[in-house]
């Protein structure tokens, strides 16, 4: 069981990524936090990645969409990222 729990979507969600683990070997999955209205000051640069269950702020979606990019061509694989 999750936190965050509404209607089993964190619950849904972590078995959509335990199966992607199971099938996988190249993935990145990147795990969000509350998406903000507007663009980011600093870009990607200003954003806290960590790895585990941690409480942080929001990103925006052009932050997120650097870190997405950022996961593409880092060449890693077999992780999990909080931002």
């Amino acid at each position: 069981f999750m936190g965050g729990y509404l209607n089993g979507v964190m619950d849904a969600k972590l078995r959509g990524e335990n199966k992607v683990r199971s099938m996988l070997k190249d993935y990145v999955i990147v795990r969000p936090g509350v998406l903000l209205s507007g663009k980011s000051k600093n870009g990607v640069l200003a954003v806290e990645l960590n790895q585990g269950d941690t409480i942080g702020g929001g990103l925006s979606r052009d932050e997120l969409a650097g870190i997405v990019w950022g996961a593409m061509v880092s060449g890693k694989k077999g992780v999990t990222v909080e931002a």
